[in-house]
């Protein structure tokens, strides 16, 4: 039987996990969730040599979990002393991914560090995910995220209003600073919300203090925010707080531009950013914009579900739809 390299690759990325080499020692430290938790793990074992945290094992994000992985995931949780974990509802995709149901597959004296979902729109109080209603899999093309002054040129077009711009303008919607603060404290609000909803650490009002650029995306942390977080949970696990944080960006594969007027509403340091970077390319935002808008014309069903899942954000903006 031949094995598919990508398949081999994924093998080998996550050989521990898979079974392809032995657990790194008789008790483990796994960190479950999406794809912040790869570099939650990394940051949380990042001195070596601390006593006080067991070896960590690289375990998939849940959202790429089958049910091929679930006896592979059941083996190592019987091996885990430490799970750290975000908010998993029970039956996820089907299969007992729920934080709860993983909790109970523990070794009995094992801890549970329940972590939130960082997710955050202050600096991009216009950037939404939206699920295809067909084909909730597919993202739109260029980068995988949504812009509501887009969608908006597009539910005009679709409304029968004139055709967008070729080009947008050099700002696309002017703010002003009050209402960019409460938009960033609207934000801050449901994260706080989310974490008392699902008894996560407290963590959320930590970002206040960062005086930086927290996110590169509404839901990818820049390094400094995630080692916020992994200081938190290794004094929740008894160990020494710091962190050693790496020199590359841990969730730098997208970054998202930065605009003057959030960043100084905000009184955070650090230039803007003109346009994306992609998997290390530049990407223009009229480039990006370009290519959504088409994609929007062929997709009219997005632009309807994202219109009526974001219409009170919409109308926050001062966005017409």
């Amino acid at each position: 039987m031949t094995t598919h390299p990508a398949e081999a690759g994924r093998a080998e990325h996550y050989a521990e996990f898979y079974g392809l080499r032995q657990l790194p020692g008789p008790e483990v430290l796994v960190v479950l969730g999406n794809c912040q938790s790869e570099a939650l793990r990394q940051l949380i074992a990042s001195d070596p040599g601390d006593s006080g945290i067991p070896p960590t094992v690289r375990v998939p994000p849940v959202f790429e979990l089958t049910e091929r992985d679930l006896p592979h995931l059941l083996r190592v949780l019987a091996s885990t002393s430490m799970l750290v974990a975000q908010p998993v509802r029970a039956g996820y995709r089907g299969m007992p991914l729920g934080t709860d149901q993983l909790a109970a597959r523990l070794p009995s004296r094992s801890t549970v560090v329940r972590i939130p979902v960082l997710y955050d729109s202050a600096l991009f109080p216009w950037m939404v995910t939206i699920r295809h209603p067909a084909r909730p899999e597919q993202d739109p093309p260029v980068v995988p995220y949504h812009d509501l002054r887009t969608l908006a040129e597009a539910a005009t077009e679709l409304d029968g209003g004139p055709r967008a711009a070729d080009q947008p303008a050099a700002v696309r919607l002017p703010l002003a600073p009050e209402r960019i603060r409460q938009l960033a404290e609207q934000s801050l609000g449901r994260m706080l919300a989310r974490e008392r909803a699902h008894g996560t650490v407290a963590f959320a009002e930590r970002l206040r203090d960062v005086t930086v650029p927290a996110f590169h995306t509404i839901n990818h942390p820049a390094n400094q925010v995630l080692a916020l977080l992994a200081a938190v949970v290794r004094s929740q696990l008894g160990a020494d707080p710091a962190v050693v944080l790496p020199e590359r960006t841990l969730l730098g594969e997208v970054l998202a531009p930065l605009e003057p007027q959030v960043l100084a509403a905000l009184g955070l340091e650090g230039p803007p950013r003109t346009g994306w970077t992609v998997g290390g390319v530049q990407v223009s935002e009229a480039e990006v914009r370009a290519a959504q808008l088409e994609w929007y014309r062929m997709n009219p069903e997005v632009v309807e579900a994202g219109v009526d899942r974001h219409r009170q954000l919409m109308a926050d903006l001062g966005l017409g739809a």
